[in-house]
């Protein structure tokens, strides 16, 4: 008898949370169904809701293609964030095919209605030629709108664009004014932008390592550069070591060179990894080792090229003129790897 008791007992502890599961599946069942009555009656704003918590699994089953079927449904009934929505499950394929050229059609109506993050989708597109042709034109007007409401990314864009005069007018000085515009929030992307393009003139940094009179240009080039070095930024600690290295903006300075260089490559940027190859390998500035110059060469070529956006086209003017030295013997070779293999895991790479 009491064995009967305490298996029934049991029993009961054990099926007590089904029995409260039940009546909660159901509850949730019921409030979708509510959800989705409501949806039904036309509202966007009730569409979008829904098909955003089925897009994420936001307390309702995930279901790409149902989420995918509200939004679109928003955005038929004019809902901007919608329109945004379903142009990049149209672009992804998600919840349905991939469909590009729809893709741009949603950014493109969202845009019209001043949605700034499709905007960028739809000028990015453009620009790439995704979901029809290039164009451009097209894109830079996109970007100019964007950039007019202060969205920073599109502020940048507009100055590389018009340094490079792709889709306006190929204009130096736009691309100051939208660098100046850029760094005087306090971009370090922007002051190094700047700074590289005000010393692009001053063609006198060609010519090899010797000190060259300061002009007007690259006297504020300097100051530039030294804001975006300030705020840590690699690429303008690389170029400032350089000119240190060159005597381009300054005398010559090889030590100032030596560490500034070093900061850019303990940031893992390829340019600098190399030239700390060369000038171990040459032993131009620093005492010549042959397995350090392989250890930061081996790094370079394991990282790669690119760094964010890939490198400028000032940093490939001041490309390091190096080549890997592999005849050095095969122990210290092995050791080079090693001490590689030891600096990405210290940093986490």
């Amino acid at each position: 008898m009491m064995r009967w008791l305490i298996c029934l007992l049991i029993a009961t502890v054990m099926l007590a949370p089904c029995a409260e599961a039940a009546p909660r599946r159901g509850a949730m069942s019921q409030a979708l169904l509510e959800r989705i009555k409501a949806a039904k009656t036309g509202d966007a704003a009730t569409q979008y809701a829904l098909g955003l918590d089925l897009r994420v699994g936001n307390g309702l089953p995930k279901d790409p293609a149902q989420a995918y079927k509200w939004i679109h449904l928003a955005a038929v009934n004019l809902l901007k964030d919608a329109q945004y929505t379903v142009g990049l499950m149209d672009q992804a394929g998600e919840g349905t095919p991939r469909k590009e050229a729809d893709a741009a059609e949603w950014f493109r109506k969202a845009a019209k209605q001043g949605h700034l993050p499709a905007t960028l989708a739809l000028a990015d597109m453009l620009r790439h030629g995704e979901g029809g042709p290039i164009d451009l034109v097209g894109a830079a007007k996109l970007y100019r709108q964007a950039a007019d409401h202060n969205d920073l990314r599109s502020i940048l864009l507009m100055g590389e664009l018009s340094a490079r005069g792709e889709g306006v007018t190929r204009s130096a000085s736009d691309a100051a004014m939208w660098y100046r515009r850029a760094a005087a929030l306090g971009n370090a992307e922007a002051c190094y932008r700047l700074g590289v393009l005000l010393l692009d003139p001053d063609r006198g940094w060609t010519k090899g390592r010797s000190s060259h009179r300061p002009s007007r240009n690259s006297r504020e080039a300097l100051i530039w550069l030294q804001m975006a070095a300030d705020q840590n930024y690699a690429p303008a600690l690389y170029v400032l070591g350089m000119t240190a290295w060159g005597g381009i903006i300054q005398t010559l300075d090889d030590r100032k060179a030596f560490l500034l260089i070093g900061q850019a490559a303990d940031q893992a940027y390829p340019p600098a990894l190399r030239q700390l190859a060369a000038f171990y390998r040459t032993g131009e500035i620093v005492a010549k080792d042959s397995v350090r110059a392989l250890m930061y060469s081996e790094l370079a070529d394991q990282i790669g090229e690119g760094w964010r956006d890939g490198p400028t086209a000032c940093e490939r003017r001041f490309a390091p003129h190096t080549e890997r030295d592999d005849t050095i013997a095969p122990p210290q070779q092995l050791i080079a790897k090693k001490r590689a293999q030891e600096w990405l895991q210290m940093r986490g790479l």
